[in-house]
């Protein structure tokens, strides 16, 4: 269980939370008619693959605690780690039936799901920490386990998920900002190249149109490569 609420599934939350990062990149484009097998972001397949494979070490885990570990409800630490342990259980069970039962994007409920998923997750995570480390502390205490064999791993992990979290909140804006300069020069670029000659806007190749005043098809290229640059990080919201 600890690999599961240490390593995968908060892996996997934070997948979905820095999905910016991945940039819109997909294991396989859609057809042309928009649809097709496994064409969502990357990001989301790794999301999912990542929560089940968690979810499926838990359950194993907590099947395993309840035939083999007898834990008496004594009101102490073995106690709460016992009401504890049935709680995440129960947590991670609504999030995985919310998962079915997802609203399409376009829905006005969308919104309303994706604050009820976003902070179940959360909340869910940091109660099951609680319960990972009052497990190693009674593994310690009842079973003679050594402290620094768990403690070590279990906090170096949730030092670098946490750390990398930090990190990627923090470049998420510069970053972001980055990319629409970026695109903005460029689509300037673009403009002042093609934009000069009246005879070669809307040209085929690159696809410009003729904007309002006649000369704002390059203007219009420079605005949608900027909407590209923030697009591209925030579609992902949409799934």
């Amino acid at each position: 269980m600890s690999a599961a609420w240490v390593l995968l599934l908060p892996l996997g939350a934070l997948t979905a939370r820095h999905r910016w990062a991945a940039n819109g990149k997909r294991f396989r484009q859609p057809d042309r008619s928009g649809t097709g097998c496994c064409t969502n972001e990357a990001w989301f397949y790794t999301h999912v693959l990542l929560q089940l494979t968690g979810l499926g070490l838990f359950i194993a885990g907590f099947v395993l605690a309840l035939l083999k570990l007898d834990i008496e409800d004594d009101g102490g630490p073995a106690g709460a780690h016992k009401v504890m342990g049935y709680v995440v259980a129960g947590m991670a069970g609504l999030q995985l039936l919310a998962a079915f039962i997802r609203p399409a994007p376009s829905t006005p409920r969308r919104p309303l799901w994706n604050v009820l998923h976003h902070n179940l997750g959360r909340a869910t995570v940091l109660l099951s920490w609680a319960t990972v480390f009052l497990g190693v502390y009674l593994g310690h205490e009842q079973y003679d386990q050594p402290l620094v064999v768990w403690l070590g791993p279990l906090v170096g992990v949730l030092g670098t998920l946490v750390g990398l979290d930090v990190v990627l909140t923090l470049v998420r804006g510069p970053v972001l900002g980055a990319a629409a300069v970026h695109a903005e020069t460029q689509g300037k670029a673009l403009r002042y190249s093609f934009g000069s000659s009246p005879g070669r806007l809307g040209s085929p190749v690159l696809g410009l149109k003729d904007g309002p005043g006649g000369g704002g098809g390059g203007g219009g290229g420079g605005e949608q490569l900027g909407a590209q640059a923030w697009g591209g990080a925030e579609k992902g919201r949409a799934q």
